[in-house]
């Protein structure tokens, strides 16, 4: 298993060398469909599915397509997220933005798997590729999926005032009843109610707001405050 980790690294690091020299020198040349030929040889050496599929379907099945059986490895992840995201500046430069957009969308939801699984290479900077694909879907409405796992991000980052606009952000267009969200929004607050006041305040998301939120949110859908819950409206004692 390890030396499989080592020699996808190993990989990793030649198709970062590759991008850095050929395919950027190809970029600067206008030579778009010569550089998204050799994007596509890395997608073979790496393993992984063509391009065409990976970068064109919707975000779960991409991620479904990185499956091994039932398992996923990060570091391949790592890979695709990179090669999707170069792709997409060069489609983007071609006036292409739907397969731009959909190349970054998939592209992050692979980092933020990644991120999930621990996975890391030093050829890959995850935190800076997150914050980039982030800021350059801003403009669009990105898929709940994808909020879902960016607000497990922010959480798990510490980041809580970002995490609760993202949660508030998936309410504003839950125009269906989402049977996930409630519940989703629940589990977020009572995690953060067993955080310490220390950890909410440097959050930027202190206790009181905490359970202003919480209050808000079993008030927007009161089955989850009569449905024996545990959670008393007015907030609860720090596990911290």
């Amino acid at each position: 298993m390890f030396e499989r980790k080592d020699y996808l690294l190993t990989m990793i690091t030649q198709m970062a060398e590759a991008i850095a020299t050929r395919i950027s020198k190809l970029r600067k040349e206008k030579k778009h469909a010569e550089a998204l030929a050799e994007l596509g040889e890395l997608y073979g050496r790496m393993q992984l599915p063509p391009s065409k599929l990976l970068g064109s379907v919707p975000e779960e099945d991409a991620l479904r397509m990185m499956m091994t059986g039932a398992s996923l490895s990060g570091e391949k992840l790592l890979a695709a997220g990179k090669l999707l995201r170069e792709e997409a500046d060069i489609y983007e430069e071609m006036s292409g933005e739907r397969e731009a957009y959909q190349r970054r969308v998939n592209a992050l939801y692979f980092y933020l798997t990644a991120d999930e699984l621990g996975a890391k290479s030093d050829d890959v900077s995850l935190h800076a590729e997150i914050a980039y694909l982030n800021h350059r879907l801003k403009a669009y409405r990105q898929p709940a999926a994808v909020l879902y796992k960016l607000m497990e991000y922010c959480c798990a980052a510490g980041s809580y005032d970002k995490a609760e606009n993202l949660l508030y952000e998936l309410k504003g267009r839950d125009s269906s009843g989402d049977g996930e969200l409630p519940e989703r929004g629940l589990a977020f607050y009572r995690r953060l109610l067993a955080c310490s006041d220390e950890k909410l305040q440097a959050g930027k998301l202190p206790r009181d707001e905490v359970e202003a939120g919480l209050r808000e949110w079993q008030t927007a859908w009161p089955r989850l405050s009569a449905g024996g819950t545990g959670i008393a409206p007015s907030g609860a004692e720090s596990a911290g």
